[in-house]
C-alpha cells in the first residue's frame, strides 16, 4: 500500500496549491468555452481518523470542475 501525506506534507501541498494551482494539476475557473471533468476512484481515501485535509484538497480540486464522477 502507499504511503500516506503527513500533516506537514499536507501543509506543504495546501500551500502551493494556492499559489501555483496548476502544478497540482488544478483546472482553470471560469471558462466559457471548455468543460472541466474529473473522475475518481477511491478504494481507501485515508487510514486517519481526521480526514479533513484530504477531503478539503478534494473540494477545492472539484470546485473548479464542471462534471466530477466519484467511485
Amino acid at each position: 500500500m502507499a504511503e500516506r501525506f503527513s500533516e506537514a506534507d499536507w501543509t506543504k501541498i495546501m500551500k502551493e496549491l494556492k499559489s501555483d494551482p496548476a502544478k497540482y494539476g488544478m483546472p482553470e475557473g471560469g471558462r466559457e468555452k471548455s468543460l472541466g471533468l474529473a473522475a475518481f476512484y477511491f478504494r481507501q481515501l485515508s487510514n486517519r481518523r481526521n480526514r479533513k485535509t484530504e477531503i478539503d484538497f478534494l473540494a477545492q480540486f472539484c470546485a473548479c470542475c464542471d462534471l466530477v464522477s466519484i467511485q
